[in-house]
């Protein structure tokens, strides 16, 4: 066990919670260099699902640096964060991407003694890629919306290109879908029948118009 670590009064207090905890849980001692600056830190003890929870084996009595080379310029901020807590600063939590081990984690940090902090995390990898994959669909989905409303720009500008040609005819004419219900008249069939479009228009063109006013009027079908 580490410096001014007594074993005994650790495994009383911690001892259980390493053998049952479904978080992981490790218990470093920061080291320092010769100038009293923070360079690295080593796990003391960790608990049973550590290596299932970071894919490190034999952590215990190594240095992190030992055990993710390079991890102090992938993730400088492990550092900076558990020996600003170990040396008397307030628990922090924070979530992390620790690239060499490939996995997201979220981490609360506590320091029990100075120059020591306990870290309780989470593998939160999965949590992340299913975020990552829905804000993925949110963006596709939302790409297709912008595809459909600008094609529907595009259509409402044409019909309404084509409506201004139909209403500058001078003649009455009047345009039905398949099924003869009216979709449109101009405003000379308005006047010819004395009625309101709104009156006509999805109504039945066989049975709307008189057939004596159906002579007088252009038909289109569409």
């Amino acid at each position: 066990m580490a410096d001014n670590i007594k074993p005994k009064d650790f495994e009383n207090l911690y001892g259980s919670l390493f053998d049952n905890t479904i978080d992981g849980l490790a218990y470093c001692r920061v080291v320092f260099d010769n100038q009293e600056q923070p360079v690295d830190f080593i796990y003391v003890k960790v608990s049973k699902n550590f290596e299932d929870l970071t894919g490190l084996k034999n952590a215990e009595g190594k240095k992190v640096s030992e055990l993710i080379p390079g991890i102090n310029i992938s993730n400088p901020e492990l550092l900076e964060i558990y020996s600003r807590v170990a040396l008397g600063g307030k628990p922090e939590r924070f979530e992390t991407y620790v690239k060499p081990l490939v996995r997201w984690f979220s981490v609360s940090v506590y320091s029990p003694q100075k120059n020591f902090f306990m870290a309780i995390f989470q593998n939160i990898t999965y949590q992340k890629q299913i975020a990552k994959e829905l804000a993925n669909a949110v963006i596709a989905a939302r790409n297709v919306m912008e595809d459909l409303q600008a094609e529907k720009n595009k259509l409402d500008e044409i019909k309404a290109n084509d409506e201004a040609i139909l209403e500058s005819i001078g003649d009455g004419l009047v345009a039905v879908d398949q099924n003869t219900r009216v979709i449109f008249m101009n405003d000379a069939t308005e006047k010819l029948l004395g009625w309101k479009k709104n009156n006509v228009i999805g109504k039945s063109w066989f049975e709307t118009v008189p057939m004596d006013l159906k002579k007088r009027l252009k038909l289109i079908q569409t």
